[in-house]
């Protein structure tokens, strides 16, 4: 039975129904809907619910029930995520490690199974030097630096050879170095010796590349050469010090050399040498924090270390020259007795420039040049191994029998019982784990 719209709103009680968006936050009604609009809005809703049709009869089957999603509403909490079981534990398997490790026997015989290698033997000999080219490579470093200072020597000598083949055998043009007369190749090494000594830097600099290029063996015309003298089954020693292939080379530097020490060159080099690192002298060359520095071309800046080298490698090839020529004849000793003699001796010169180091940080030196140069001229001037030996056996007094060391019993001992005692008691306050050997004496003495 349908109940009439005035009768339902008889019967109701009289409220207000508003949505939840039409609330503030106080709980103010906010709506601008009328009451009696909201009414019968709810009135039709209760209509149209008995209204609707009956359910239909459920089947016999039941149906599975569709999953729904929680409807969200503004006064209650989201509902909380579904929990989910931990993820199970990983199973801890036990490690057999009694497989991995291995017994000393089988460590023993793994070590023994193991192939062996040979180490290497080597034939290293003690000596005071190498052959003479291997002592002569061992000067130039073959950076840019020396292949500059190598290309440029043989740039000037060229230059200036030419000029003065010119001038004093004009009837013989691009006339070589090997060809020409001993009086011609004097006359030309006199002049450029004697502009070693002058005040212009450029011409000092032509004249030591023209010297430096000749005193190398004329490496231009000459490397690379065989000599016509060269023995054809040559033994051990004349292979290692004059090579067939450098023979000629080596012929024409000690030719030069020996050219250079007859004109006074080999006095006027060390003296340059002293010039060039003055102990007076700060720096070898212009001062980089000096008002004058920033006027100078690059070329200027480069010129005493330009200078420098030259001089540091026609004494070098001359020392060498000098203990080769030595050492075949002992009676050779022309260039030991020029160094001997100049009046700036080379030995106190050179000790003196590597003591500046110690005082001069700033000092342009090229220490590894000085280094080889010294060690060299101490085996020319003083001698090597050999030399010392047959010293020793000359200074040293005739022995008698018993003082001889290969039928004596024992070291003997120079020093006091107290001064060895004292000794003992300090050894063993530094090391105290030091068993030292029981003393001849008895305590008791």
């Amino acid at each position: 039975m349908d109940i009439p719209p005035e009768s339902a709103e008889a019967t109701m009680p009289e409220h207000h129904i508003v949505k939840a968006d039409e609330v503030d936050q106080t709980g103010t009604d906010i709506s601008t809907v009328s009451d009696a609009q909201l009414m019968e809005e709810v009135a039709e809703g209760l209509r149209q619910e008995q209204a609707s049709p009956a359910a239909p009869e459920p089947s016999t089957t039941p149906a599975e029930p569709t999953p729904k999603r929680p409807e969200l509403r503004r006064d209650v909490a989201a509902p909380p995520p579904p929990l989910q079981p931990p993820p199970p534990a990983p199973v801890q398997q036990s490690i057999d490690r009694s497989a991995d490790s291995l017994s000393l026997a089988q460590l023993r015989r793994l070590v023994q199974e193991m192939p062996k290698v040979e180490q290497p033997a080597y034939a290293f000999e003690y000596a005071d030097s190498q052959s003479f080219p291997d002592e002569l490579d061992e000067w130039f470093q073959y950076n840019d630096f020396d292949r500059v200072m190598l290309l440029g020597t043989k740039a000037t000598f060229d230059r200036q050879w030419g000029h003065f083949c010119q001038q004093h055998a004009s009837n013989i043009p691009n006339l070589l170095w090997i060809d020409t007369s001993e009086d011609l190749r004097r006359i030309f090494m006199v002049q450029c010796l004697e502009k070693v000594q002058h005040h212009e830097v450029s011409v000092r600099l032509g004249a030591l590349e023209n010297i430096c290029y000749v005193v190398t063996g004329v490496w231009g015309s000459t490397a690379g050469r065989d000599n016509q003298d060269y023995p054809t089954e040559p033994d051990s020693t004349t292979a290692a010090e004059t090579p067939r292939s450098k023979s000629l080379q080596i012929e024409w530097i000690e030719k030069n050399v020996s050219l250079v020490q007859q004109c006074s060159g080999i006095s006027l080099l060390v003296e340059r040498l002293c010039q060039l690192f003055d102990r007076n002298g700060s720096t070898l060359g212009p001062d980089p924090e000096g008002p004058e520095f920033e006027r100078l071309n690059p070329g200027d800046i480069a010129a005493p270390e330009r200078e420098a080298n030259l001089v540091l490698t026609l004494l070098y090839f001359a020392v060498e020259v000098g203990r080769r020529q030595e050492a075949q004849y002992p009676a050779c000793t022309n260039v030991r007795d020029a160094l001997s003699d100049s009046d700036s001796n080379l030995l106190v010169t050179i000790v003196e420039i590597i003591a500046r180091l110690r005082w001069d940080e700033s000092a342009n030196i090229p220490l590894t040049r000085i280094i080889l140069l010294l060690w060299k001229s101490l085996l020319l001037v003083l001698g090597g191994s050999e030399q010392l030996k047959r010293a020793k056996d000359l200074l040293e007094p005739a022995r008698s029998p018993e003082d001889d060391p290969s039928t004596r019993r024992g070291p003997f001992l120079h020093a006091s019982p107290l001064e060895y005692h004292l000794f003992r008691q300090e050894i063993t306050s530094k090391y105290p784990a030091y068993n030292p050997p029981p003393g001849c004496c008895p305590s008791g003495t």
